[in-house]
């Protein structure tokens, strides 16, 4: 967030919150799985899966639109954030690889999933 406030300053822009439908549909979706699963493994995959959509989704464009436009501080900027999210993402990622996923295949609940 912070690297984003300041490209919105080196643009001399002000932080407003608009809704994106895109990231409405995201939240929706992730809103409608936590609904609909039982607490356990599947959810955990469900939520990891669901943050990594949003992470992918909401910096390529932007970065992408301000190279366009020639601001490069807040492409650097932006590109900085785009660095954490992919950390996020490397994490995300090895929650799900570490056996979330596979627990949640088999419809194991928590404890049967930190049991093996």
């Amino acid at each position: 967030m912070r690297h984003l406030e300041r490209a919105l300053r080196a643009l001399d822009e002000k932080l407003e919150g608009k809704l994106c439908d895109g990231m409405q549909g995201i939240i929706k979706e992730g809103n409608a799985m936590i609904e609909e699963t039982a607490a356990g493994a599947v959810l955990d995959a469900c939520i990891s899966a669901g943050a990594q959509r949003a992470e992918h989704y909401e910096i390529g464009a932007c970065i992408a639109w301000a190279r366009a436009m020639g601001h490069r501080d807040v492409v650097r900027l932006l590109t900085q954030t785009l660095k954490e999210e992919k950390a996020a993402d490397k994490k995300l990622s090895a929650i799900a690889e570490s056996g979330v996923n596979e627990a949640a295949d088999w419809g194991m609940d928590d404890e049967e999933a930190n049991a093996g």
